[in-house]
């Protein structure tokens, strides 16, 4: 199953962008390509970036960059979709615990809890408001192909 990783990204300082895209590197699971798509404000150092994509600005919060990843990943064959924003990361072995849990249910969408960091990178909690029935933080999801019909609730909210 290969997992597309879609980060959007305005103006994050280019340590936190690293910070993201090396979390999706570090991976345990094997197939994994992560698409940076720049909303409005491409950063040079990402230009060369294999799945790199610049948008004009879109003023909507990373919706349409998110939706437009997400396509492209689509028609590039990806069988899973998990969205991380840019000020975001992943634990080590995020995505293979994931993917494990959506083939044992044979479920089209998991979702998972979020941990929270002070602003120094220190661990504050678990977020209990995450529990993936009543809200579920777009960081929070790994869609399979059968669902990405519902992906377009990120861009095309009318």
């Amino acid at each position: 199953m290969r997992v597309a990783v879609i980060t959007p990204y305005y103006r994050e300082a280019l340590h936190v962008l690293v910070r993201c895209r090396s979390s999706v590197f570090a991976q345990t699971y094997p197939d994994v390509r992560h698409y940076m798509l720049a909303d409005g404000h491409p950063r040079d150092e990402l230009r060369d970036l294999q799945f790199h994509v610049e948008l004009p600005r879109c003023d909507d919060y990373g919706d349409t960059p998110r939706l437009v990843g997400c396509a492209i990943a689509d028609a590039q064959g990806a069988d899973a979709i998990l969205l991380l924003d840019a000020d975001c990361w992943l634990e080590k072995g995020h995505i293979q615990h994931m993917v494990e849990v959506m083939r044992g249910q044979d479920a089209p969408i998991v979702t998972c809890p979020r941990n929270l960091y002070r602003t120094n990178n220190s661990f504050m909690c678990v977020d209990t408001e995450s529990d993936g029935i009543h809200f579920n933080d777009t960081n929070c999801y790994l869609i399979r192909r059968d669902a990405f019909y519902l992906l377009a609730a990120w861009g095309l909210k009318d």
